[in-house]
Order: C-alpha cells, then structure tokens, then sequence
C-alpha cells in the first residue's frame, strides 16, 4: 500500500476517533481527557442537554447517566490504549498504520454499539432517533473544527 493510502485511513480513524468521543461530549466543551473535576461537568453539561433535547423523565436521566459516563470511560480508554492523547493532539498518527487503524475504528464503534443497546432499554425509539440526531450534529461540529486546524 501507499504512504498516502497510509496517511489518508490513519487521518479516518483519527477522524472517528475525535467524532465519537465527541459525540459523548458538549462541542465547547474542554479536551475529554481533562481533569476529574472538569470531566465530571462536561458529563453535567452533556447530560443536561441531552435530558434536554430528549425530553427525558428524571428516571431515564438517571439511568442514561452512568450509560454516557461508562461511555465516554470506554473510548478515552481505547485511545490510551493506542497511544492517542487528545489534550495536546499527540499520538501515533502516522504510525498507526493500516490494520492499527481498523482496529481502533472497531474498537471504538464496539464501544458506541454497546452504548446504543444500553440506551435501547431506557429510551424510546422517538428519544433514541434524536439521541442519533444529536451525536450526528457533535460529530459535525468536529469534523468542522478538524477541517480549520488544517
């Protein structure tokens, strides 16, 4: 394969990587590997506006909390397994290589399947639409902000 082909899946997962933490996240919110103190609000914030949008009931806000914060424990820990560190953007980019870089990408999307059938037993199918609806616009707010670093 390619160096450019190299390049351009191990910019994919990165991609994903970034999109699926932030779609667990409010798009101001600070670097997911922030402090426990800081991470403890975005959870806050992120679950407000989720209750929020979904007009949850304070039951299913207590159950979808520990589904969100498990969640997000989850991909921050395949990123360390991978060597990503999101604070400051350092990690093995261009040596993840091909394979690397599917794996991770599987990893992580493993991560959001088993969010999204923990949050099929607590919300309904109109809620879990706009649960998806909600991640696609935090992806895109991502995906926005990847573009204008490069």
């Amino acid at each position: 394969m390619s160096t450019r082909t190299d390049a351009a899946i191990v910019l994919v997962a990165l991609v994903a990587c970034s999109t699926a933490i932030a779609a667990e996240m409010e798009p101001t919110a600070p670097p997911p590997q922030a402090s426990g103190a800081e991470q403890t609000e975005q959870l806050q914030r992120q679950l407000q506006e989720t209750r929020t949008r979904l007009n949850l009931t304070d039951a299913q806000a207590e159950q979808v909390r520990p589904i969100l914060q498990a969640a997000l424990e989850a991909r921050l820990e395949v990123l360390r397994e991978y060597g990503i560190d999101l604070r400051d953007d350092s990690g093995p980019a261009g040596r993840l290589g091909f394979f690397r870089a599917r794996r991770l990408r599987r990893d992580l999307d493993s991560v959001q399947e088993r969010t999204m059938d923990e949050l099929d037993d607590v919300l309904t199918d109109t809620q879990l639409e706009a649960y998806e609806e909600l991640q696609e616009e935090r992806r895109e707010t991502v995906r926005e902000r990847l573009r204008q670093r490069r």
